[in-house]
């Protein structure tokens, strides 16, 4: 592990690629969970306590835009407006066309307080090859936050996954290996 003043960083995270991604997706026992993992890792919503609330009204499609409910922030929980990025959208849309009825988005779980989705996603990364991480839902919701910070700042990426922009010492930026491999490759400096 690796520490400096307030910051912990654990050896133990990981950066959630896209093949990642599209590798768990593929050993997925259905849409719901598709759009579990969709959500985690490309809108980086918490899992399970934001996504299991999500209800389909949150969804603006027009707007390009959701409300994400954050029922950690007590006493007085709220919503945040996020985008509604390419990789949610599609995948909202196409669980969307098989349950248009359905009140929330992810309905599969008979008591939404207690699912645990951990447990079962586990299983998917076993199925799938990919090595499991010490908390991997929030593994996903980590490399969003990093990638967002990289192209839209910190102060956005921030507002966008519901957390402080400043000072938040259990919120780190992963590095990606693109990102070390430019760094590594770059002869700037003044």
């Amino acid at each position: 592990m690796l520490t400096h003043k307030k910051y912990r960083v654990k050896s133990e995270l990981h950066f959630f690629t896209r093949n990642d991604h599209l590798k768990l997706l593929e050993h997925c026992p259905n849409e719901e969970w598709r759009a579990i993992l969709t959500l985690a890792r490309y809108a980086g919503v918490r899992c399970p306590c934001e996504v299991m609330q999500l209800r389909w009204t949150d969804i603006d499609w027009n707007g390009k835009r959701m409300s994400v409910p954050n029922p950690k922030w007590t006493p007085h929980p709220h919503k945040r407006i996020m985008p509604l990025f390419p990789e949610v959208r599609r995948k909202l849309r196409t669980l969307f066309e098989l349950a248009p009825d359905n009140e929330f988005i992810i309905n599969q779980f008979t008591n939404r307080a207690k699912a645990n989705l951990a447990a079962s996603f586990m299983k998917i990364a076993k199925s799938a090859g990919i090595g499991v991480h010490m908390q991997p839902l929030s593994c996903m919701r980590l490399s969003r936050f990093s990638e967002l910070t990289g192209k839209f700042g910190r102060f956005c990426a921030s507002v966008w996954l519901g957390v402080e922009p400043e000072g938040n010492e259990k919120f780190i930026r992963l590095m990606t290996d693109i990102e070390i491999q430019q760094a590594a490759d770059w002869e700037g400096g003044s």
